[in-house]
């Protein structure tokens, strides 16, 4: 179990759109505490079964490069499913260093999450490949 301790800088209000946003992958992303990526969309798939504990849902998730990292979403409607295979994007992603010491992503708003029509069928929890 991982958990995460400050909370992250304020965030303007935005738009709920990636209309006009930059993708952003997270080998471009630093994990630092006061950076959030304003204007920029993170475009994930969840790749392994999501954990409910309080106070926020964890994911691990893949970016459109194939790199992998953790997800924390806080303040989630718990009812909302992240299957294996789910696609979404995070506007202005937020990645900082946890309470364990490990970089995480972190989602205070879910608002500023899309989920997508789109899934990966068929993906694999063990190498998160389709139909292996």
């Amino acid at each position: 179990m991982f958990t995460m301790f400050e909370a992250p800088p304020a965030a303007p209000k935005r738009t709920m759109s990636v209309s006009g946003l930059k993708d952003i992958y997270l080998s471009q992303m630093i994990a630092n505490n006061t950076r959030v990526y304003e204007g920029r969309v993170l475009r994930l798939t969840n790749i392994d079964v999501v954990i409910t504990n309080e106070p926020s849902l964890k994911l691990i998730v893949e970016d459109e490069q194939g790199e992998v990292q953790r997800l924390s979403i806080y303040n989630a409607d718990r009812k909302k499913p992240y299957p294996i295979g789910c696609q979404f994007s995070i506007i202005a992603p937020y990645l900082k260093i946890a309470g364990d010491g490990v970089p995480t992503l972190r989602v205070d708003d879910p608002n500023t999450i899309i989920l997508h029509q789109k899934t990966k069928l068929d993906l694999c929890s063990f190498c998160s490949e389709s139909n292996s």
